[in-house]
């Protein structure tokens, strides 16, 4: 019988016995582990007939001289693990390289405090990268990110140099060179971070080839929302304060527990609802911070405050990012239609049904000629974004998870 090559890490779509010949119809081009060798076509047959179900994604490997075939099933969710996994299962796709001016931006990856971090080097800030994660190529999937953002180059004004981050679907190089996904990602552009974009991004080669900064093309639809403070803002509730004086007044807050990432020298405000005596409302920083508990500076130099009920917020003050990152940010690809959701890092996961949380895109308009950008309507990866990184600042991310839909 004739061989037949199977491919490692490619999506098998289906099995078709033709004569003496099997032929293994591949949804892409060989992964990156490449060729997993030649098989004779009873090899594959037995392989495929021990474990394969048309549309499953398996990885074949061949024992040359032995003979032996291995066959497993591939996941169809995968969790990350940035202490043990660090940045080894994801590849690296430029969409777009820094413009001709400037220093070119370079992107390294490292893990800190069991976050994924993505830091630029350049002075520039227009190079977007994408990173898709192994052993997610799938048509319909489900994405959830943890982003804690990361620090802005120029935190003042309207416009300022913010990071962009978030997750993509469906990424894949299509046959005519182009690298086509679908984005979930932080606006950039007169706006903070609370405003939420989905697209479709391509990468150019031909555009890019004449100017490296040229190479992205957007598509024609796609969606966004301005998620407000009430909802996505960062703030702790107060629900108990005193004052007491050493070296100054210094007002305590007791504070709901939880991760809310205040840190000694944070800008903040506070609003206490019953006694006025504690409020800033110009930005201040906090002084002291632990599990349940804020200390600030008392501008007023009051008198002491022993403990008492209180109720209002502290609410982060940077203009940018600060004010709402770390937040949750998750995806849904069904077909063309996108169901998008972002919520505070400490509160509950809302339900898709809620319209404060959730919006969608449908993307079936979107397959226009260039200069829009394609709609990618085959299985690919899902993985991260770095882009408008710039003057060593940094992205983080928390918990990445994906899975098959």
């Amino acid at each position: 019988m004739s061989d037949v090559t199977v491919y490692a890490r490619t999506q098998i779509i289906e099995v078709n016995e033709m004569g003496s010949t099997v032929a293994v119809v591949n949804a892409g081009p060989p992964g990156p582990s490449g060729p997993g060798g030649s098989l004779t076509a009873e090899q594959a047959v037995d392989a495929v007939a021990a474990a394969l179900v048309p549309g499953t994604e398996i990885e074949i490997t061949y024992d040359d001289p032995a003979g032996e075939i291995t066959i497993a099933h591939k996941p169809d969710e995968v969790i990350h693990d940035w202490d043990v996994d660090g940045w080894t299962p994801f590849d690296t796709v430029l969409i777009n390289d820094d413009t001709p001016t400037g220093t070119p931006g370079t992107q390294t990856l490292s893990v800190v405090s069991r976050r994924g971090r993505i830091t630029n080097t350049g002075t520039q800030g227009s190079m977007r990268i994408v990173y898709p994660r192994d052993d997610t190529v799938w048509m319909d999937s489900e994405i959830t990110t943890l982003c804690y953002g990361g620090n802005v180059f120029n935190n003042s004004g309207t416009n300022p140099a913010l990071p962009q981050g978030g997750h993509f679907h469906r990424g894949y190089y299509d046959d005519d060179g182009f690298y086509r996904a679908i984005m979930v990602n932080n606006n950039i552009f007169l706006s903070d971070v609370n405003v939420i974009n989905a697209n479709v991004w391509n990468h150019d080669p031909v555009e890019a080839a004449l100017n490296p900064a040229d190479g992205l093309d957007l598509g024609p639809a796609g969606a966004q929302k301005n998620y407000n403070d009430d909802f996505l803002g960062r703030r702790v509730r107060i629900t108990g304060a005193n004052r007491f004086v050493f070296i100054g007044s210094v007002n305590e807050f007791q504070v709901t527990p939880g991760n809310h990432d205040l840190a000694v020298g944070s800008m903040v405000t506070v609003d206490p609802l019953l006694d006025s005596t504690f409020a800033q409302s110009t930005p201040a920083a906090v002084l002291g911070v632990s599990e349940g508990m804020v200390q600030m500076q008392d501008a007023e130099a009051g008198s002491a405050v022993t403990s008492k009920y209180e109720n209002g917020w502290i609410t982060p003050s940077s203009i940018h990012g600060q004010k709402y990152w770390p937040y949750w940010l998750k995806s849904r690809l069904i077909g063309s239609k996108l169901w998008v959701k972002a919520w505070r890092y400490n509160a509950r996961e809302p339900d898709w049904a809620d319209t404060r949380a959730v919006f969608t895109a449908d993307f079936a308009a979107a397959n226009n000629p260039a200069p829009d950008a394609l709609y990618p309507d085959e299985a690919g990866h899902c993985g991260l974004i770095g882009a408008h990184i710039r003057n060593s600042r940094w992205f983080d991310y928390g918990m990445f998870q994906a899975r098959k839909l």
